[in-house]
């Protein structure tokens, strides 16, 4: 991973939108169950896909609801 991907992570990260890791942490799911649950995998359970769906809503629905910062100058 080069350094430009990291950096785009944890922007997302301070903006308090869902990334993997956000919730992989809020389900007690490792990262790559998270990213093969929203890839829709077949080897993901149905009821850990909806767990991993709903985290990723309540995130985004409070990412949507803060202000944004301001852009850098």
């Amino acid at each position: 991973m080069d350094s430009g991907t990291r950096a785009g992570t944890a922007e997302a990260a301070q903006a308090g939108r869902p990334t993997l890791k956000t919730i992989a942490g809020e389900t007690g799911l490792a990262i790559a169950t998270v990213s093969r649950a929203l890839k829709n995998a077949p080897d993901i359970g149905e009821e850990t896909k909806k767990r991993v769906r709903e985290a990723k809503a309540v995130r985004q629905k409070a990412a949507a609801a803060k202000p944004k910062p301001a852009a850098k100058k």
